[in-house]
């Protein structure tokens, strides 16, 4: 997804596109998160919160975030890489670690075992302009916004090779072993795929403003930021099936075998949504509502997780509905998750942890 707040002060959040922007303040620390609510409970250098007082009313359209223990797991989260190596921003998972970028200005490509080790620097790209990632089992996959590039390095690291470059704003991807798909929300707004191997790239769909992207089967999706709502076309490219339309806001999406689920900011607190639609048509169902900030999204199959930037939390909400549950508090400004068989992992932007893990989930 694309970066939406400053690097520099990380607490005004702006999101601008041709069609439309959205400007909100994240809050500083945790005065606008768990550290603001009653109940304060410290263990270690994280922060816990046992009890919420209040909280945003129920809304008819979907569940808002549960009240009593916001932590009701127990489980403590563990820093994978802690803030010295570096100021974390998009996250991805395979089988045995965590890769994520550098947004301190360094343009690195880094990973840390899962299970916990010291983190490696697999690549440099072009300074502050590393937006987002995804890995293959061969490689890691990145865009940069500056320069138009995708880029990709063995998982073992050694020198970026550009896939293309000099291109419209790249900015989300997605991989599937065989192609490399990303948006260009700019000049000339479309989604494009080239070959993990290289070549010409191809368009897949034009005429959209496409935010965030996701791949499941044969089809890609995304949602659109000018139209407002979800969108899938085969990988192949031809006629764009729309899946959802709204009222706008749309920005992260995640997808798994029956649903696309993505996230509708609003620039007012505590009323952007999280929402799912069936892959094969129908109507759009609210999962949870009265969110502040939502930001990264990610999806198992069974449940949705998403990390909420103001408040600082992890949260859940199972894939058809239900109470939503705070995995954790106090956790810096997250923003991007992502989930495996057992664990869930995001970026921190503030406190000990740049890259956390949070087991079971």
């Amino acid at each position: 997804m694309h970066r939406g707040w400053t690097s520099a002060t990380k607490a005004l959040a702006v999101r601008a596109s041709t069609a439309a922007a959205l400007v909100f303040v994240a809050g500083v620390g945790l005065s606008a998160g768990c550290g603001a609510r009653t109940g304060l409970e410290v263990f270690g250098d994280l922060v816990s919160v046992p009890g919420i007082d209040g909280g945003a009313e129920a809304s008819d359209s979907g569940p808002d975030v549960e009240s009593g223990n916001p932590c009701s797991k127990g489980a403590t989260p563990v820093v994978l890489a802690p803030a010295s190596t570096g100021v974390a921003w998009a996250l991805a998972v395979d089988g045995t670690s965590v890769y994520w970028i550098d947004d301190s200005g360094s343009g690195l490509v880094k990973k840390v075992p899962k299970g916990g080790g010291a983190a490696v620097t697999l690549a440099s790209g072009p300074a502050s302009s590393a937006e987002s990632i995804a890995v293959d089992a061969v490689n890691v996959y990145w865009t940069t916004t500056n320069f138009g590039s995708v880029l990709k390095v063995p998982l073992a690291g050694g020198a970026p090779i550009t896939l293309a470059s000099g291109l419209p704003y790249a900015q989300s991807l997605a991989v599937d072993g065989t192609n490399v798909y990303w948006t260009a929300a700019a000049y000339s707004p479309s989604v494009i795929s080239i070959p993990v191997g290289g070549g010409v790239p191809a368009t897949v769909a034009q005429g959209f403003e496409p935010y965030d992207i996701a791949v499941a089967g044969t089809e890609v999706y995304w949602t659109d930021v000018a139209m407002g709502g979800v969108f899938g076309v085969s990988k192949a490219g031809g006629a764009v099936t729309t899946l959802a339309t709204s009222a706008g806001g749309e920005s992260a999406i995640a997808v798994d075998g029956a649903s696309a689920y993505w996230i509708a900011q609003s620039p007012d607190p505590a009323k952007s949504s999280l929402l799912a639609v069936p892959l094969g048509g129908g109507a759009p169902s609210t999962l949870a509502a009265g969110l502040d900030q939502p930001w990264g999204i990610a999806a198992d199959g069974t449940s949705v997780y998403w990390a909420d930037l103001l408040d600082g939390t992890i949260l859940k909400v199972a894939s058809g509905g239900g109470p939503v549950v705070t995995l954790a508090c106090g956790q810096g400004k997250p923003a991007y998750v992502a989930v495996d068989d057992t664990s869930v992992y995001w970026t921190a932007n503030e406190g000990p942890g740049a890259v956390m893990r949070l087991t079971p989930k």
